[in-house]
């Protein structure tokens, strides 16, 4: 019995939507940094498993509904297969252009560059979130020093507290 497949992202707008499947791959494309518009990667009938490509840090909502038309059984099961896909390993470059034209080794260098693309990518957010953890961390250290040293200064003005006025009581005392 099929099922109804839709993704929607946080804002609530529905990037993709297909009802009654039963099987199949499904693909879209998330807007990158730079555009706005969602795309239909492709569209494909093969196995169980649906992929999804995107250079997003946005969250997406993925729904799989099973609400059976006519009053059918409710009670009924399913399995549903799910993997998500990311990045350069869901792009085919054969596909795209027919294989007279395009050898194997060009497609081979046209994923070698997508992968590597997406590693400089991948390494510019790491080196951003580096200086912010650095900025967060020098801010501790400073922080940390700066109780410190007050913590030190608190404890020797109660300690010479404490000796003037244990001083003063055996002074009173006639002891010293």
């Amino acid at each position: 019995m099929p099922v109804d497949f839709s993704v929607v992202d946080e804002d609530g707008k529905a990037i993709y939507q297909k009802a009654g499947i039963s099987h199949g791959r499904f693909s879209f494309t998330t807007p990158s940094a730079g555009g706005s518009n969602y795309e239909d990667d492709y569209y494909d009938y093969e196995a169980d498993d649906y992929g999804a490509s995107g250079h997003s840090n946005m969250k997406y909502e993925v729904c799989f509904s099973n609400v059976p038309k006519g009053g059918g059984d409710t009670k009924q099961k399913r399995k549903v297969a799910f993997k998500i896909l990311k990045g350069a390993m869901t792009t085919d470059h054969f596909k795209d252009k027919q294989e007279s034209e395009f050898s194997d080794v060009e497609g081979q260098l046209e994923d070698l560059n997508d992968e590597l693309s997406e590693l400089m990518a991948d390494l510019e957010e790491v080196r951003l979130r580096e200086d912010d953890l650095r900025r967060v961390n020098e801010k501790i250290n400073k922080q940390v020093l700066f109780y410190s040293v007050t913590a030190c200064v608190i404890m020797f003005a109660v300690g010479g507290y404490q000796l003037f006025h244990m001083k003063s009581f055996f002074k009173k005392k006639k002891i010293i």
